[in-house]
């Protein structure tokens, strides 16, 4: 169960029983309660055109999740997601960038979101070829977006996102901090 209006994951409980139902029904407000679906979640970004007409969809996997966002993900092909996507763009109407999510349960997708945004996880669609900031733009311009077909971005592509951290002096925020405009 989930809130209806949450994100990155928070609040969201996997009841075992009638009993942790019922507490999380309480504890959860305006509660969402879904079947759980443990099979692997994948993602797909749908890019229209403002006339809602479809240039690209490019699923994939996440792999790892950090804070609601992936931090690791692989580009996977499936005819039937791509389709779904296809079809649920179409019948919103959906200008602009959506991401779908499902979750697979003995090899069928089960839809469970649709975002109205880029999802986190975009950099890899885009690496994977799906360039809509330059089909935008190409738009914006009156000239034609010319994406691949459907389904031609390459699978198996990964993406990692990994933390960095730098160290440095109270001297040196002092310096930074003196140069402020």
């Amino acid at each position: 169960m989930k809130p209806r209006r949450g994100s990155a994951g928070k609040n969201t409980f996997r009841a075992d029983n009638r009993q942790q139902l019922d507490f999380f029904l309480d504890y959860v407000p305006d509660a969402v309660v879904e079947e759980l679906l443990p099979g692997p979640e994948i993602t797909s970004d749908v890019i229209s055109d403002l006339d809602g007409g479809i240039l690209a969809v490019v699923s994939r996997r996440r792999i790892e999740v950090r804070w609601g966002e992936v931090a690791k993900g692989v580009t996977v092909y499936d005819p039937r997601i791509t389709e779904a996507c296809v079809q649920i763009a179409r019948s919103l109407p959906a200008p602009g960038p959506i991401n779908v999510q499902c979750l697979m349960k003995d090899g069928t997708p089960h839809f469970t979101e649709i975002n109205a945004r880029f999802g986190g996880g975009v950099p890899l669609a885009i690496a994977a070829g799906m360039d809509a900031p330059r089909w935008y733009l190409a738009l914006a311009a009156g000239l034609p977006a010319d994406p691949p077909p459907l389904g031609s971005y390459p699978t198996g592509l990964h993406l990692t996102r990994y933390d960095d951290s730098f160290f440095i002096t109270q001297a040196d925020v002092d310096r930074i901090a003196s140069r402020r405009l």
